[in-house]
């Protein structure tokens, strides 16, 4: 919540939320918490990486540094939940171009997600008031990822209309020996699913 708060110029009180369950007097010691660490290190808070070295723990800090490295690398990430979005918010404010990279598996329940995510631009795949942790966002996230991939990667291209018509009947039968629609009854089967695919 403090690197957010930091991030965005916002007050503490608009980021800070309930985190693992707190009450709500205890949601109000926690921003004021916040609050003051911000006015004593806000001279230091000039740039992202002052941010991260003045707020971040090493969890953060390191998973900044693997979406920049990820990015670098041509590797696409997907960001689960509050704190994995404000270290891609950190990552994309020290090197930009990483941003293009991301992918965002869910808005949670967290008071300040999705006010990281509108800085970040990102639209996440799911949006279900989910305040679980442990990656469950990412867990539902990734068959969403997979089966639009597995259907640009192992399926068949279908008939083209300029073929003849036996050729095409013929990619018609081998694309259903594969299971990429039912045909003569078959049932569909997963184009992801060990040998589904050709």
């Amino acid at each position: 919540s403090a690197l957010a708060a930091a991030c965005l110029q916002l007050p503490a009180s608009e980021i800070t939320g309930a985190g693992t369950g707190l009450l709500p007097e205890q949601i109000d010691r926690k921003a004021a918490v916040i609050a003051a660490a911000l006015q004593s290190h806000r001279p230091r808070l000039d740039t992202p990486l002052a941010i991260l070295q003045t707020l971040g723990g090493f969890e953060i800090a390191a998973l900044a540094g693997a979406y920049i490295a990820a990015a670098q690398q041509g590797l696409p990430v997907l960001v689960d939940g509050f704190i994995s979005s404000v270290a891609a918010l950190l990552a994309a404010r020290i090197n930009p171009g990483c941003a293009a990279w991301f992918f965002f598996g869910h808005c949670s329940a967290e008071k300040g997600h999705s006010r990281v995510l509108q800085a970040l631009n990102a639209r996440p795949l799911l949006t279900m008031d989910m305040r679980l942790g442990e990656g469950s966002g990412a867990a539902l996230a990734v068959p969403m990822l997979q089966m639009p991939a597995g259907c640009i990667t192992k399926w068949l291209p279908l008939p083209k209309p300029e073929c003849p018509r036996a050729e095409n009947r013929q990619r018609l039968r081998t694309m259903a020996g594969h299971g990429a629609f039912p045909y003569h009854g078959r049932r569909c089967a997963h184009p992801l699913r060990s040998g589904a695919a050709p």
